[in-house]
């Protein structure tokens, strides 16, 4: 566990979620590259860049050299604002951290389910630049099925299950004010994107989803009944798209593409001929924002931003904890699990080869006895024999795992113990 680490970024230790902004990097690969040429032992790393958080979820192969592969990638990265500071975790608590925030308990939506998707994605991405290794490997294996256990733990009861849906209820509440007619645009092919077309495939509005390559979201617009253009039809044939109501949009974009000109020109298309005029929604799940915060000052525009979805869970913060703390039990036996798994998988090869060595041992002697003082021994008991034998060598085998089991526990209990102990006198 030790070789494990963390350098967290997000929506609590940035304040405002612009601010984390300058990490939210193009080629992480280029600096896992320049951190192993300068001699780092980095192992493995995987990026994860969120609306709310940035993260570089890291091995090392000498756990002494945490502090040096700290301050070398964060020297390697865009300045931060004066006082904002990254959170760092190594070991056992980096371990802590990643099983809360898979499971959706360091979002800013309690128990969201896109967090799990993104992490996905990002360790996909990262395998693909050759940038796992087998300790990461073997962590984000156990991650994602702990995570599920996780998060059924949690009481649900009267919150959002994710920014989109938060985001796409907020739509809904303001839907009187929107054309009728008009159809519902989602911009993105990722997680959020896909959740927000989910949710509102479920009303009567004609949904149309635009990304750069429209491949990426065919699939899924067939299947919740959408239709698909690519951005550039979006941003320079907008009015073959008919009547627009609301722009749902969660790209990686580096900078805003929706612009004062372009939604004027859009509301004036929508309201062409009508005498009560209609507005025109925003809902804006990126980060940097894809709509110009200029739009605002169109009275016809309604603009649904992270920042005011942030404010809005703020109300429900104590709810949050509260239902949080339901899945404190849960997230110390999945971490224990995933202790277990770690060790075992990175000793496995070891005790693999010891365990087959043993084993054409015991064959040979078998074999031996068999010709020599067995030798009377009937097809069929030496069939049973061999069964035995074989039936034996398996049962050892699963020995490595049960002892490290015992070993941690027995660890943890004695640790407990001195804690209680210390804590009396």
């Amino acid at each position: 566990m030790k070789y494990i680490g963390t350098i967290v970024l997000s929506f609590e230790e940035a304040g405002e979620l612009s601010k984390i902004v300058p990490w939210k990097i193009g080629s992480p690969e280029k600096i896992f590259q320049e951190l192993k040429k300068e001699g780092l032992p980095v192992g493995g790393m995987v990026y994860l860049s969120t609306c709310n958080r940035v993260e570089f979820i890291y091995t090392l192969t000498d756990p002494e050299r945490h502090s040096d592969f700290i301050l070398s990638l964060i020297e390697k990265l865009p300045a931060l604002e004066a006082g904002i500071r990254p959170k760092t975790y190594q070991g056992r608590r980096a371990l802590l951290h990643l099983l809360r925030l898979s499971s959706g308990l360091e979002s800013m939506v309690l128990g969201e389910t896109e967090i799990r998707a993104q992490l996905k994605d990002s360790f996909d991405s990262s395998k693909k630049k050759k940038m796992i290794d087998s300790r990461l490997n073997v962590l984000f294996r156990n991650l994602f099925q702990e995570a599920r256990l996780i998060r059924s733990s949690i009481s649900m009861s009267n919150l959002p299950l994710s920014v989109a849906t938060l985001a796409t209820k907020y739509l809904q509440q303001n839907e009187e004010t929107l054309l009728r007619s008009g159809s519902y645009i989602i911009i993105g092919s990722g997680p959020m994107s896909k959740q927000a077309a989910e949710y509102l495939s479920k009303s009567d509005r004609k949904l149309i989803m635009v990304n750069r390559t429209p491949e990426k979201v065919k699939d899924h617009a067939e299947r919740i009944g959408a239709s698909v253009v690519s951005f550039d039809n979006f941003i320079n044939d907008t009015e073959s798209l008919g009547p627009i109501a609301a722009v749902i949009t969660a790209t990686s974009h580096p900078e805003a593409f929706i612009t004062k000109e372009f939604t004027t020109s859009i509301i004036n298309r929508n309201n062409s001929g009508i005498k009560n005029k209609k507005s025109l929604a925003f809902v804006d799940m990126a980060m940097p924002p894809d709509v110009n915060p200029e739009v605002e000052d169109l009275s016809e525009v309604t603009l649904i931003s992270m920042e005011s979805l942030k404010k809005e869970l703020e109300k429900n913060k104590k709810k949050r904890e509260e239902a949080a703390l339901e899945a404190e039990e849960f997230i110390e036996e999945s971490l224990f699990r995933i202790e277990v798994n770690l060790i075992s998988g990175m000793s496995g090869p070891i005790i693999s080869k010891l365990q087959k060595k043993i084993k054409n041992k015991a064959r040979d002697h078998l074999n031996l006895l068999l010709e020599d003082r067995l030798s009377h021994l009937t097809k069929k008991d030496r069939r049973l024999l061999y069964t035995w034998a074989i039936q034996a060598n398996r049962d050892m085998n699963r020995i490595h795992r049960d002892g490290l089991e015992t070993m941690l526990r027995t660890l943890y209990s004695h640790d407990e113990q001195q804690r209680e102990r210390t804590e009396s006198l």
